[in-house]
């Protein structure tokens, strides 16, 4: 487990909430700042305040060795090579640009899941036909039979690496294999796993992975594409304008090369140095470190809510689980969202609760909205102890009967 003196480099927990300690659940839906991140932002205002890539000037430059240097600090994060480092504003933009750069026509097919973020499922569903994996009976996705939803027309496999609402690893393995067989690209959304393991796209054997600062302690507005260096050179850019081209006339334009041709505009200067002091404060304390805290946590919210006779977990137990959990308060007066309320205004823990951007995967299973409980770097076993007493006081004594939805009929979905 991460050392909880960590947490005093998070100003934000010290706050109150309704008097009591805040308790911070919610790391899924967005993550808290340290203050090394803070720090960064605040010094590229009060210091170096200038374009990237355009002025001539001491702070122009200072300003554009900072923004390369968090490309390379990205990079160095995933084990990739700074040219193949996109800045976006987001997983949902860095999926989109490939979408929509790809050239790809309204009967091609794209395979995903029904598990996915709304930014993994509604840029494809607007550009092509979507195909899903089926649901099995522990809830995930089945890739045993990947091979009868592929056809001639498929031209992309897009897969979560963890899933938002579970926290259980998608199986990249087998969806790399398959994408590799028939040399077709292969996008990880990377966005909720970033902040939690070990990142190597070399490794991973992916072509595209998106994700966004705000889930890796980072700001909010910046996120990251990373590419394959050929299979980033397929993509066109789908922003134009200034500081991405070489030349442009009258007549005519030249747009440069990766990364910096899908980079139009003024950019997140500030965000990318935020991010990158985010990803040196996770790298300092050691990626195979988060991801034992993560699963530590993940652990101990699962056993503990297992019991409960009135709560039904949308995952297994013998599935990992990093940092989050979520399931259905099956007591029929009380609903998901005031559940959470409860949480908030008489404990000052906060949580989730909702479908989480992750409708498809909620209506497969038939429910209308879960609460979920997702931790981070700073969240300690105490925290989710407080968590676990609040909710035997909301929902009553535990008891054996406590049940994991995966062990209900699920309908494959196709």
């Amino acid at each position: 487990m991460i050392d909880s003196g960590i947490r005093q480099e998070f100003p934000i927990l010290s706050r109150l909430i309704h008097g009591m300690p805040m308790t911070y659940l919610d790391s899924a839906s967005t993550s808290l700042k340290p203050r090394c991140v803070l720090q960064a932002i605040r010094r590229y205002y009060e210091e170096s305040t200038a374009n990237v890539h355009r002025s001539t000037h001491p702070l122009g430059e200072e300003a554009t060795e900072a923004y390369e240097n968090a490309r390379s600090e990205v990079a160095k994060f995933l084990n990739a090579q700074p040219d193949e480092i996109v800045f976006v504003r987001n997983t949902t933009e860095a999926i989109n640009l490939v979408a929509t750069g790809l050239g790809l026509q309204s009967d091609d097919e794209v395979l995903i899941t029904p598990l996915e973020h709304h930014s993994n499922q509604l840029p494809w569903a607007a550009k092509v036909h979507v195909k899903y994996a089926p649901l099995g009976t522990n809830e995930l996705p089945q890739s045993t039979n990947l091979d009868t939803l592929l056809t001639p027309r498929t031209r992309l496999l897009a897969l979560g690496l963890l899933s938002n609402v579970t926290g259980t690893r998608g199986d990249v393995e087998t969806w790399c294999r398959a994408a590799r067989d028939r040399k077709l690209p292969f996008l990880l959304d990377a966005s909720q796993a970033a902040g939690h393991m070990p990142i190597d796209v070399n490794a991973l054997g992916c072509d595209f992975l998106a994700l966004s600062g705000h889930k890796v302690i980072g700001p909010s507005g910046i996120g990251v594409l990373w590419g394959r260096r050929e299979w980033l050179a397929r993509v066109a850019p789908s922003m134009l304008g200034g500081g991405m081209v070489h030349h442009s006339s009258l007549s005519a334009y030249q747009v440069k090369e990766p990364p910096w041709c899908f980079e139009a505009g003024t950019p997140n200067i500030e965000g990318a140095v935020g991010l990158a002091a985010a990803l040196t404060f996770l790298a300092e304390i050691g990626m195979e470190r988060v991801q034992e805290h993560s699963l530590a946590l993940g652990r101990q919210l699962h056993e503990g809510l297992l019991p409960f006779a009135d709560l039904r977990l949308l995952s297994s137990s013998d599935q990992a689980h990093y940092g989050i959990v979520s399931f259905v308060v099956a007591v029929p007066s009380l609903s998901s969202e005031t559940f959470g309320r409860l949480l908030a205004d008489s404990y000052g823990i906060l949580v989730s609760a909702g479908r989480h951007c992750a409708q498809p995967y909620h209506d497969c299973l038939g429910i209308t909205s879960t609460v979920r409980a997702s931790t981070h770097v700073y969240t300690t076993e105490d925290e989710v102890a407080r968590f676990l007493e609040a909710v035997r006081e909301l929902v009553g004594p535990s008891s054996a009967t406590g049940k994991e939805i995966c062990n209900e009929a699920l309908a494959p979905v196709s």
